[in-house]
């Protein structure tokens, strides 16, 4: 097999386990998949309003609006003022309890990735890190 066929098998595996760990961290936080969507999107993506939200999930602003109202009530986002624009309406993470709910349940795949970047040099972690920030940029 070829480097480029062992790349994309990998690329491969790693979406199928990916989707898997996702939808039982779900599970596990008693979520709707695409509530838990929300909170991965917004812990990497920051504070964001209820249409940015609704665009990266793919979903209407009426199922973004849902998405947030049961995240809100289950205290794991809040909304509130955006600073520089006091009449747009921001979504964030609540600090502790949402950072919290996600930390355990994703210790074991940083973990994991820490291990095998350790193996790494510098040089070839920049190489990874590069290879991964193109590979999921948008077009």
């Amino acid at each position: 097999m070829s480097t480029r066929e062992r790349i994309h098998r990998a690329l491969g595996d790693l979406a199928v386990r990916s989707y898997l760990h996702q939808a039982e961290v779900a599970a596990g936080l008693e979520l709707h998949p695409t509530d838990h969507q929300a909170l991965q999107w917004l812990r990497q993506a920051g504070p964001a309003s209820a249409g940015q939200l609704a665009t990266a999930l793919g979903v209407t602003s009426g199922g973004a609006t849902a998405v947030v109202d049961r995240l809100v009530e289950r205290g794991f986002v809040e909304r509130g003022a955006d600073p520089s624009d006091r009449r747009r309406v921001l979504v964030a993470l609540v600090e502790g309890e949402a950072r919290r709910a996600l930390a355990g349940r994703y210790a074991g795949v940083a973990d994991r990735v820490e291990r095998v970047l350790e193996g790494r040099t510098e040089a070839e972690r920049e190489v990874i890190a590069g290879f991964l920030e193109e590979l999921t940029s948008r077009p």
